[in-house]
């Protein structure tokens, strides 16, 4: 966020709390209406007004990260007037429905990975995000991860792209959980404009901050440049 705001963007973060009210939105996943309705609440407090019919006073670039990108493509589906440009890193729900069996042992490979990531570096590790849901709320986390594995947002997203919302998404090398072939067959032209891939684990934009805000920075700027050529 710092580098964003240093290069002359305006950044609105959203954290997600369980609990909180959400909007009616029948046949979707509830935990993820739940945080779509968060981020809604957040624009709408810094000054966005945002209508049941999709209207907005201004238009957003929304950059999402694992999770972050389901109740992303959420909100550009339901509000695509409001989405601008979609930016997904390392996005949940692009590489198809998975068992929870299965991803549990995604998860487990990749803190293994995150483990021995630390050893070598000798870094400080930011906290894990799955350990953090699961102490704030172990049945909202089960709930979370059980919708993270079954989610498979790619007809949506194929929607959302051909109402004009520019979507590029980034995606590393070693990612335990949604493995970049998984986001780089098949899933360009109908689904999205750009797609980024460099060397790194699911988490390396907590280890090289920098490296991957300025690589969201450059894909709002493409996918803007994009548009102006057609």
């Amino acid at each position: 966020m710092k580098y964003l705001v240093e290069n002359g963007r305006r950044v609105i973060s959203s954290d997600t709390p369980h609990g909180i009210s959400a909007e009616g939105k029948e046949g979707y996943p509830g935990i993820e209406i739940e945080k779509m309705t968060a981020l809604i609440e957040t624009l709408r407090a810094s000054g966005i007004n945002i209508k049941e019919d999709g209207t907005a006073t201004g238009q957003i670039d929304l950059v999402a990260h694992s999770e972050g990108a389901i109740f992303s493509i959420l909100l550009a589906y339901f509000y695509p007037q409001l989405v601008r440009n979609l930016v997904l890193e390392n996005p949940a729900g692009l590489a198809g429905k998975t068992n929870i069996g299965i991803f549990t042992m995604r998860w487990l490979r990749q803190m293994k990975q995150q483990k021995l990531k630390e050893y070598k570096e000798k870094a400080a590790k930011p906290e894990n995000y799955l350990s953090e849901v699961l102490n704030r709320n172990f049945s909202k986390a089960i709930e979370s991860v059980s919708a993270i594995s079954a989610a498979d947002m790619r007809e949506m997203l194929k929607e959302i792209k051909a109402k004009g919302v520019g979507v590029a998404y980034i995606t590393t090398t070693e990612d335990k959980f949604f493995p970049s072939e998984k986001l780089t067959k098949g899933l360009t032209g109908e689904y999205a404009d750009k797609v980024y891939v460099r060397d790194g684990t699911h988490d390396s934009t907590y280890y090289r901050p920098e490296e991957f805000a300025g690589l969201e920075d450059k894909a709002i700027d493409d996918l803007e440049a994009k548009k102006e050529k057609k």
